[in-house]
């Protein structure tokens, strides 16, 4: 008994159940932090969306208040135009109809011409002679020549599209400034406005091939003019005359009387137009 050693302290050693707690626990806590994630997601997500809706509200505000603001403003007035601006206008419309003019009566012109007058092509030039040279028309030549036709006849066609515009302006000045020549005015003179017509037909200058106004050797409106001057001065002669022949029958009746007629005063017109008279 006395050789038996003294008993050790056994020290118990309890088992570790961590680990179980672990993978008995890892799934639920996995779960658990997905769930957590997702609902940090939602809510992130959720946050999100007010924000955009509220970004688009602010910027959707101020084409709200820009329309309020120019429903606000007061509707300006239309001020009448003045006189410079109805001329102005009146201008750039008489502008506007003479342009519109002018292409309507050049397009008929160079319908009417296209029918007398054709400019010859490169290929009709190469067969023929070149009156420069002698010989036919090279290719080169020939392209120049057809060029130079086709340039010619629309300087031609612009030519008389303005002759005919100037013309015709004129005859209408004639209308609103001699209103004998005028038949819707009281004072047209027939007899002298067909005289007139005649005249202005005889300085007409016409294409011998197309019978188009092309010119005038005297202008409508200088023409006309001199015609109403001298109407107006015939006018004033006779008008004259049957006063000096009224002061006549007057004078012969008041001879037989003692007292003779006080004398008149001498009119300067009368006296221009006796002196044009008798020279």
């Amino acid at each position: 008994m006395a050789d038996e050693k003294p008993a050790e302290d056994v020290k118990l050693v309890e088992p570790d159940f961590s680990s179980l707690d672990e993978e008995q626990e890892s799934p639920k806590a996995s779960s658990t932090k997905e769930e957590t994630k997702t609902e940090t997601k939602v809510e992130k997500e959720t946050k999100k969306e007010p924000e955009a809706e509220t970004k688009e509200e602010a910027k959707a505000e101020p084409e709200v208040k820009e329309t309020e603001e120019e429903a606000e403003k007061p509707i300006e007035e239309t001020k009448p135009l003045g006189k410079g601006e109805e001329r102005k206008t009146q201008l750039n419309t008489e502008i506007r109809d003479l342009v519109a003019q002018r292409n309507a009566l050049r397009t008929e012109i160079e319908k009417v011409n296209s029918e007398t007058y054709q400019p010859a092509s490169e290929k009709e030039l190469a067969e023929q002679v070149n009156p420069e040279t002698g010989g036919t028309y090279s290719a080169i030549e020939a392209k120049v020549e057809a060029m130079r036709q086709a340039s010619e006849l629309r300087d031609y066609n612009d030519r008389v599209t303005e002759a005919q515009l100037t013309i015709e302006s004129e005859a209408n000045r004639v209308l609103n400034d001699f209103p004998i020549f005028n038949p819707d005015a009281k004072d047209f003179d027939k007899e002298l406005s067909d005289e007139a017509a005649e005249l202005l037909n005889a300085n007409l200058i016409k294409d011998p091939n197309t019978g188009q106004i092309i010119g005038s050797t005297v202008m409508p409106y200088q023409l006309y003019k001199t015609l109403a001057r001298a109407s107006g001065i015939s006018a004033a002669k006779g008008q004259i005359k049957g006063q000096e022949d009224t002061e006549k029958m007057l004078a012969n009746a008041d001879a037989g009387g003692s007292s003779s007629p006080p004398a008149k005063e001498k009119d300067p017109l009368m006296d221009i137009l006796k002196n044009w008279d008798e020279n």
